[in-house]
């Protein structure tokens, strides 16, 4: 799946640059990190309850070697922890303090990726319920 998408940006990177050649490409590994929707959450148990996918979620980070947050490190983290400028992109800007949102020039801050790098322990750290990332 992660292929399939690298594969699709970058066709459009072509056809959308008038000037890139057809060796142009782009590091989505660079400027990518998945959010696990259910990671860290927990349920109480129900006898009807559907099978728990949260596990999957940072098991498909573990395979496509990209950050893993979770939705509070997101949601609750402060603009100025979760981007930086990025020095490898041509485009100037202001300052990250000045800018209200992300921009192109952006990317996900080196701290909270250093957060982030996770080995298939970690997962255990999360509260997972009645499932565990082994199962």
């Amino acid at each position: 799946m992660w292929v399939l998408l690298e594969e699709r940006i970058q066709k459009c990177v072509r056809a959308a640059c008038v000037d890139a050649t057809a060796l142009s490409t782009v590091d989505c590994a660079a400027y990518s990190f998945c959010i696990g929707d259910a990671a860290a959450c927990s349920a109480a148990p129900l006898a009807a309850r559907k099978e728990d996918f949260s596990c999957s979620d940072c098991q498909f980070e573990l395979n496509v070697q990209l950050p893993f947050l979770t939705p509070a490190q997101f949601l609750l983290a402060p603009a100025g922890a979760l981007f930086q400028a990025d020095d490898l992109c041509s485009r100037g800007g202001p300052l990250l303090s000045e800018l209200p949102s992300p921009s192109s020039s952006m990317r996900l801050s080196d701290a909270l990726l250093r957060l982030t790098r996770t080995s298939p322990a970690s997962c255990e750290a999360f509260s997972w319920g009645d499932v565990s990332p082994a199962e």
